[in-house]
Parts: structure tokens; C-alpha cells; sequence
């Protein structure tokens, strides 16, 4: 059975459901097709757990693999955390997904846009004969089938995106409890309607709110995700201890050899050395508390690498870059978008490499790709006509999306830092992080398993 149709069968369920199912009292209307749910453009599901501090009996046997993965606090900080999503595209589908299965409170959608033929390539919470409405309105009965106990609000007023003309602890994302801004785009609408602008607005926005930061992609093969989680985000990390590891024990293990028994004696020779080899079965694990400080996408593409050498980053991200500013540059005249030729494009990335002091050599050549074919692939898969999104590529940055995100709200794992550049048809996705300082150990402490 395709996930396609075992949500459809979920919805179904739950629209029969009596009162003692899980799904939440309410929201039957909602579930019964589109009905009420088209007539407004904020649509709520309320959580059959409102008004719960923590991880009750259910939660904790529904959520039990994960909780034994990340930690009982770190699900807790899911399950308090409100995600608000910008755009429902291949990528956002996938993203949502993974994060309502693993139990975040709340996730708002912003879409105004309507569902097109072109959604469906990619977008499995919608139908075909759902074309022409709103496209969250659309997939929100399909999400709430995936989980719930999650609560789900969609909205088409873009107007909450704008700055607040009063002080900022009364902005709209802050009132409604927001905590993560994920903006997600495809290739085709990554142009004229989000621009370089636009998105380094909506970047400082958050910044200026305290919210983290979530910019994703899909570019045909390929695609990007950039994440701003703020000047100082703090995270934990657990390793197996390496041999030899002088990671100083933790306040617990200190006090236990402070109140141990004297030493025995000193083993024999060959003893001492089985004792110094490595062991497969160690259950020791180092865990570090680590700072990452995130610049802003605005910072990001003010870096410049001149006088350096080896600069080696992916030609994706130069071309993403090129891109935005000659977007910039042809709606300021009032012309197209698109660039027309390969050859406009091809001198629109020379001039960014040479302004941020990269070589032609390291930028394509020393990677081995071929610039010329490079470029053309990368303007066909943003050309209006060439509509819709590739599954697979919405799959992988959706999960990386998802992942990172659920890392950030837990304060577990190293982040992503800070721009992801996916090479489909290479078979890559390297991280480069542009502009940001290497991350830093706050505490280290070694523990057992």
C-alpha cells in the first residue's frame, strides 16, 4: 500500500471514528472532506492533549522508540514546540511529515497558493481532484491522519510575515507561540515571488524574534537548505568514548572515586597491556556540550574568499547566488526573471566568483563539472515551464530539513552550519559553512552507557 492511500484510508478512519479515538473532539468537520475547512483561511485541529505539561502514558508508548533515541527532555521539547511552515510544496510535504510522526505540539502552514496539476509530482498529501483549492486547506486532513495528537492550524495571510509596527514581544509569530520559521521553496517559484530580499527580511525577521531559521529548497536534481538558529545555539552530543579519552568524568562518576576503596595492586606486565588495548565492547560514552553561533543569510552571501586557497564549494551554491542577484537585477528594470540564454547566466556567476575571489578552476574544473552543462541544467530545472518537483530530491531535503529541525528544538546533535548544497546527480550533498566560526566545547563529561 503507497502512503498515498494509507493516508487516504487514515482519513477515513478517523472521520468514522467515535469519540474514544485519539483524534481530537472537533475536528470530524475538518476530517469529513473539505466542507467548513475550504470556507476559512485558518483552519485549527485541536490536540486532544491540550492542557498537559507532559508526556502522558500514550505519548510515551507511541513516541517510545525516539524517546529511547533523544531522551524523554527532548521529546518534551517537541512536544512544546510550535512550528510555523511557509509554503506547501514537495520539500514542506516531506519535512511535515517527519516531524508531525515524531511529535511536535503544533505546526501552521501559510499558503495562499492553490493546488496545480505540478503539486502532485511531489506533493502525496494532495489529489487530483483537489486542484484548485487551497493547497494546505487540501493536505490538512491527510497530515492530522499521520498524527493525531498534534495540532494543526493553516492560514493564507501573509500579512503575519511583516514586521511589527509595535514592540516585538506583540508580533503575530510570537503570540501565537512560535518558536521555528521554516520558509520552503521550489525551483520554479524560487525566483520572481521569493527573492534575495525577501528572504533576508524574513532571515532578520526571526532573528529579531529569537526564532531559528529554516530555508529549503528543491532545485530539479538538486537542491539547498540554509539554517539560522541564531548567535549562540547550544546542543549536546554523546559519542562512544575514544581510547585514551581524557574527558573529565562527570560530577556523578567524581564523586563515586572520592569515597572508592584504596587501589589494588598493580596487575602483572600482560595484564596491564589487555587492560590498555581498546575494547569493541565499551559502554563509555563521551557527551559534550558544544555552542554553534549562526550567521544571518545576509552575512552568509556577504562572505567573500579572497586571498584563500582551496576554496572548493559546490557550483550549486554559486549558481543559487547568481541567480538571486540577477533576479534583483531584472526586476529592478522591469524585465523577466529568468535569465534567457546560458550565456547572460554564465556572466552573472563570473562576476559573483570574481567579487568573492574564487577561481573559475575551483569553482567548476578542479570538481570536475562541466561548467556549461552545469548551467544549462540549472536553468532548465528553474524555468517556469519545466513545472513540478522531483520526489526523490523533496524526500532527501525534506528529511535533512526535518532532521535538523527536530535536533534544534531537542538541543541534541550537531546542527547543520550552515548551507546544505545537494548534488543529485553527483550523488553529494556537502555542508559548507559560509561565514560562521567553528562550534566550541562548553563541557565535556564522560559517562557510561
Amino acid at each position: 500500500m503507497s502512503l498515498a492511500t494509507a493516508l487516504d484510508v487514515d482519513v477515513a478512519a478517523l472521520t468514522n471514528s467515535n469519540s474514544t479515538n485519539n483524534a481530537p473532539s472537533g475536528s470530524d468537520a475538518a476530517l469529513n472532506g473539505r466542507g467548513n475547512a475550504s470556507k476559512s483561511s485558518s483552519v485549527v485541529l485541536e490536540s486532544a492533549r491540550d492542557g498537559r505539561e507532559g508526556v502522558d502514558e500514550d505519548e510515551a508508548a507511541l513516541y517510545d522508540r525516539q524517546i529511547r533515541l533523544w531522551g524523554l527532555e527532548a521529546q518534551n521539547r517537541m512536544r512544546r514546540s510550535h512550528i510555523f511552515v511557509v509554503n506547501l510544496h514537495g520539500v514542506a510535504t516531506e519535512a511535515i511529515k517527519n516531524v508531525v510522526l515524531a511529535g511536535v505540539g503544533q505546526v501552521t502552514i501559510l499558503d495562499e497558493g492553490l493546488v496545480t496539476p505540478a503539486d502532485l509530482s511531489a506533493g502525496f498529501l494532495l489529489r487530483e481532484d483537489e486542484i484548485g483549492v487551497n493547497r494546505a486547506t487540501a493536505a490538512l486532513p491527510r497530515i492530522q491522519a499521520l498524527n493525531p495528537l498534534v495540532k494543526l492550524e493553516t492560514t493564507s495571510d501573509f500579512s503575519i510575515l511583516r514586521a511589527s509596527k509595535d514592540s516585538v514581544s506583540k508580533h503575530p509569530l510570537l503570540q501565537m507561540g512560535v518558536n521555528s520559521l521554516v520558509v520552503t521553496l521550489s525551483s520554479t517559484n524560487s525566483t520572481s515571488s521569493w527573492t534575495q530580499e525577501r528572504l533576508i527580511e524574513l532571515n532578520n525577521l526571526a532573528r529579531t524574534l529569537g526564532l531559528p531559521f529554516h530555508l529549503c529548497s528543491s532545485q530539479g536534481f538538486g537542491g539547498f537548505y540554509f539554517s539560522d538558529l541564531g548567535p549562540r545555539h547550544e546542543y549536546i552530543v554523546t559519542r562512544p568514548a575514544a581510547a585514551g579519552s581524557t574527558a573529565a568524568p562527570s560530577a556523578q562518576a567524581a564523586s563515586a572515586a572520592s569515597t572508592s576503596t584504596p587501589q589494588a595492586a598493580e596487575p602483572p606486565p600482560d595484564e596491564r597491556n589487555k587492560a590498555s588495548q581498546p575494547s569493541q565492547q565499551t559502554s563509555e560514552k563521551t557527551q559534550q556540550k558544544r555552542i554553534q553561533e549562526f550567521v544571518t543569510l545576509e552575512q552568509a552571501l556577504a562572505s567573500d574568499w579572497k586571498g584563500k586557497k582551496r576554496v572548493r564549494i559546490s557550483p550549486g551554491v554559486w549558481a543559487t547566488w547568481a541567480l538571486w542577484r540577477y533576479t534583483s537585477k531584472q526586476l529592478a528594470s522591469g524585465q523577466r526573471t529568468v535569465p534567457a540564454r546560458v550565456e547572460d547566466f554564465t556572466s552573472e556567476i563570473d562576476e559573483l566568483l570574481e567579487a568573492k575571489g574564487v577561481s573559475q578552476r575551483s569553482a567548476f574544473e578542479q570538481q570536475g563539472v562541466d561548467k556549461n552543462a552545469f548551467i544549462s541544467t540549472f536553468l532548465a530545472a528553474h524555468d517556469p515551464a519545466n513545472a513540478g518537483e522531483l520526489s526523490p530530491v523533496c524526500a532527501i531535503l525534506g528529511g535533512v530539513l526535518a532532521q535538523d529541525l527536530l535536533n534544534a528544538l531537542g538541543g541534541r546533535e550537531e546542527p547543520v552550519c550552515n548551507w546544505l548544497q545537494l548534488e543529485g546527480l553527483a550523488g553529494k550533498g556537502p555542508v559548507h559553512n559560509i561565514g560562521a566560526r567553528p562550534s566550541q566545547v562548553l563541557l565535556e563529561t564522560r559517562t557510561n552507557a
